[in-house]
């Protein structure tokens, strides 16, 4: 559990206090009972001399034993109970006085008779009467404890003949220190009490400033600098307020240089932003002009250069031909008459087609007939399978019959096992002819479909022989005409050959002109690409600087101030 620290001083505190009180409650039981016991001693001291002063005023005369009793002058002491009844009455103590070590008078009682003929404890006789001293302090009086004195009484030559007693009960005692201990733990009580209620008041104190304190700092974590705290107590609470307000006060400065800063900064990246943007866009323009007009001139030269080999190329063509055209109207009179032995060969060719085509069409019925036969023993393939069904369920209810014939039905049960074999048998040889006569079906109908491709493409191939021969007549006429054309032909090339040179001349210099321009070109080109990538880090650099300046405005619009 987390416990305030208000609740903690208050232990603390509280804990203090009962520890303090409870030493300063055991000392003090002890200075008591040790002062009440001081005091009962000298009182009983000063008891014992007032008693023996009274004695020695009411009995006048010497202490002395006469025939074997103590008397004082010429009064007995023995059982003499109205003297020590007078002594206790106005004492309040307990009153003996002994002859020798034997108790002969006292107001000291036990079960309702005075305790008489007891003698007084050793370590007393050992002082009173071994050393004549008196005796002060803690004594056993018939098993009770009592705070005494005892002084030896002498006779007239200096002999101990009794001793006087004087003493209080510890029981009395014990009761008066009972009663100043209660008086005691009441007051203590009360200080105690008291001071818990001041601790508690003051530590309430404490907290309520701490709690202020706490909160002002809370906001203030959260960004809310506008409350202040006042404590002018003086101590070190109101110095930690102090020092939060000084602080507090110089982060508004702070945040307030701050906003402004961002909002110029904001400002000059957006002004930054859109100057970029312009360059950029311009930049572009040129660069994009400037590609083209390189890429132009490129494929200016590129296509200049292919147009002078392309002259070349046709310079040279344009001499073939030149020299070619002789060769071809001399070629021309021979193609004619290998034209015409070609047309002869067509025409054989068509022949032998037909004689082919009539051929597969005889081949492709005796496949039909094959494929329809073999479709018939796929039939008769299936009727046996199912009569080897049946055998096989006949045989099967004859095994089961016969099962039921028992010992007459075993001759039976092997006939039916062996006509089961046999139809499995039969079945299984069944499927095997069946899978062989799919295989020819499918293989027959394979070459049914293969000889009805043969048979048309054998009637394509008369088509064509015929179209063959129509176009040996065709070129034949045409070799006719393209000889005179091809005389024609030979005076045009050379004069051709002749224009062509003069072009190819100028083809040179335009492409000469082209690849000084196509180099200019591209050098301008990768400038103006260096300077666009430039420009658009320029343009990247002011949008984030813009993105930032945005963005540290609303962190400092989140403080109030």
């Amino acid at each position: 559990m987390k416990l305030k620290l208000g609740t903690k001083i208050n232990i603390i505190v509280i804990l203090v206090i009962l520890l303090l009180s409870t030493v300063i409650g055991l000392v003090v039981n002890n200075e008591v009972r040790a002062g009440i016991k001081q005091f009962a001693i000298q009182k009983a001291e000063g008891d014992l001399k007032l008693s023996l002063n009274y004695i020695d005023s009411t009995y006048p005369g010497d202490w002395e034993i006469k025939d074997n009793q103590l008397y004082k002058g010429a009064t007995l002491m023995n059982e003499n109970a109205g003297l020590v009844d007078a002594i206790g009455a106005d004492t309040g103590d307990t009153v003996t006085i002994f002859q020798g070590d034997t108790r002969v008078a006292t107001n000291v009682m036990k079960d309702g008779e005075r305790v008489l003929g007891t003698q007084i404890s050793q370590e007393v006789a050992d002082i009173v009467i071994g050393k004549g001293e008196n005796y002060l302090g803690e004594a056993n009086v018939q098993g009770n404890i009592y705070q005494a004195a005892y002084m030896p009484l002498k006779n007239a030559q200096g002999d101990i003949v009794g001793i006087l007693y004087v003493g209080a009960a510890q029981d009395i005692i014990d009761s008066i220190i009972s009663k100043v201990l209660r008086v005691f733990l009441i007051v203590l009580l009360i200080i105690i009490v008291v001071s818990i209620i001041g601790v508690s008041f003051f530590t309430r104190k404490i907290k309520n400033r701490l709690n202020r304190l706490s909160t002002v700092l809370q906001s203030a974590g959260e960004g809310d600098f506008t409350a202040v705290i006042d404590d002018k107590t003086g101590d070190e609470l109101s110095d930690l307020a102090e020092n939060f307000n000084e602080m507090s006060q110089n982060l508004k400065m702070m945040i307030n240089e701050v906003t402004t800063s961002s909002i110029q900064l904001s400002n000059a990246a957006e002004e930054l932003l859109a100057s970029s943007e312009e360059t950029t866009a311009a930049t572009n323009q040129v660069a994009v002009s400037i590609t083209e007009v390189a890429k132009n001139v490129e494929v200016q030269g590129k296509n200049t250069e292919e147009s002078a080999q392309a002259i070349d190329e046709i310079t040279i063509a344009i001499t073939r031909i030149a020299d070619n055209a002789s060769s071809v109207a001399e070629s021309s009179i021979e193609s004619t008459s290998h034209t015409e032995l070609g047309y002869k060969n067509v025409l054989n060719v068509i022949e032998q087609m037909k004689t082919i085509s009539q051929a597969n069409s005889e081949t492709n019925q005796v496949i039909q007939e094959l494929e329809s036969k073999s479709k018939e023993i796929g039939n008769i393939i299936e009727v046996i399978t199912s009569i080897a069904d049946q055998t096989n369920l006949l045989a099967l209810n004859a095994a089961i019959e016969s099962a039921r014939a028992g010992e007459h039905g075993k001759g039976f049960a092997v006939v039916a096992d062996e006509v089961r074999k046999l139809a499995e048998q039969s079945r299984t040889s069944a499927n095997q002819i069946s899978e062989i006569i799919k295989t020819i079906q499918n293989e027959t109908e394979n070459a049914v479909q293969m000889m009805h491709e043969a048979n048309q493409e054998v009637t394509n191939g008369v088509n064509l022989a015929e179209e063959t021969g129509k176009t040996f007549n065709v070129i034949k006429t045409s070799i006719g005409d393209s000889t005179l054309q091809t005389q024609e032909l030979s005076a045009i090339s050379e004069e051709l050959s002749a224009s062509v040179q003069q072009v190819n001349a100028s083809i040179e210099e335009v492409a000469q002109l082209a690849k000084v321009t196509s180099d200019n070109a591209g050098q301008i080109a990768a400038v103006t690409e260096e300077q666009l990538a430039a420009t658009e880090e320029v343009t990247n650099a002011a949008a984030s600087l813009s993105k930032l300046a945005e963005n540290l405005r609303e962190l400092v619009n989140k403080f109030k101030i």
